[in-house]
């Protein structure tokens, strides 16, 4: 099944992102792996589509998105500044990804 929404960070954008993913693991059997989809920086909106749906049930939500910083200005990279001295910063903190323990039931539309 289809399942879309919109992410936000803090109630905004996720400035400076560069990859901005959203994953769907089965809490049932988390050795099926994931779905995942990756979402607009800008507007937080994210698609997963039928072809990568989700099956009804119970998942666990896990959101990452990283931001390239100049190391000199430590301000994000981005196509109108160029390019800098880098490094990798990540935005989300580990209770939406690595410790998430957001859930989600994805229940089909009757």
């Amino acid at each position: 099944m289809d399942v879309s929404g919109t992410i936000t960070l803090n109630g905004g954008q996720f400035e400076g992102a560069e990859m901005c993913a959203i994953a769907f693991t089965p809490i049932d059997d988390p050795s099926l792996g994931s779905s995942s989809t990756t979402f607009n920086a800008k507007t937080g909106k994210f698609l997963l589509t039928l072809q990568d749906g989700l099956k009804p049930g119970k998942y666990r939500v896990a959101i990452t998105a990283q931001a390239v910083y100049d190391r000199k200005t430590n301000k994000p990279i981005t196509a109108e500044t160029g390019e800098g001295m880098d490094y990798r910063v990540t935005l989300v903190p580990p209770e939406f990804n690595k410790e998430s323990q957001i859930e989600f039931e994805a229940v089909p539309r009757r």
